[in-house]
């Protein structure tokens, strides 16, 4: 059954989704060789509370993280980790998922490289934006 919203409700979507967007591309700036998954939890977890939201992974079934990183032939849900560090050339995704003022929204992010720095393309496979989730 669809549920339709009202105008207050899409709004909460609307910035749930620009903060999810957002801690995407936080994740972009700050990866790097020689960080572990971990240390970019703690950013991305740092990130989604300053914007006044939760981090919906974090807890779901156990799960200890914020973001679920998951690094080359790992398919999806990587737990962050302090034993997995970055390598040059490591191809990274990252998801995140939050609450704020209860809509609930998650988005993807693929890096082709640990070496992206600042929005600046590493190599041509990198991604050059966040894929938005529901």
């Amino acid at each position: 059954m669809i549920q339709l919203k009202n105008k207050s409700e899409l709004e909460r979507m609307k910035k749930a989704c620009q903060i999810s967007a957002q801690a995407l591309v936080v994740a972009g700036e700050n990866i790097r060789a020689g960080m572990t998954t971990l240390e970019l939890d703690r950013i991305l977890h740092h990130f989604i509370v300053s914007q006044g939201a939760k981090p919906s992974f974090l807890g779901y079934g156990g799960f200890p993280g914020t973001a679920c990183i998951s690094v080359n032939d790992e398919v999806i849900h990587g737990i962050p980790s302090s034993e997995r560090v970055l390598r040059e050339g490591d191809i990274v995704s990252v998801d995140v998922g939050l609450y704020r003022r209860i809509s609930r929204r998650q988005c993807v992010y693929l890096s082709g490289g640990a070496d992206r720095r600042r929005g600046q393309e590493a190599s041509g496979r990198n991604a050059k934006k966040p894929v938005s989730g529901y």
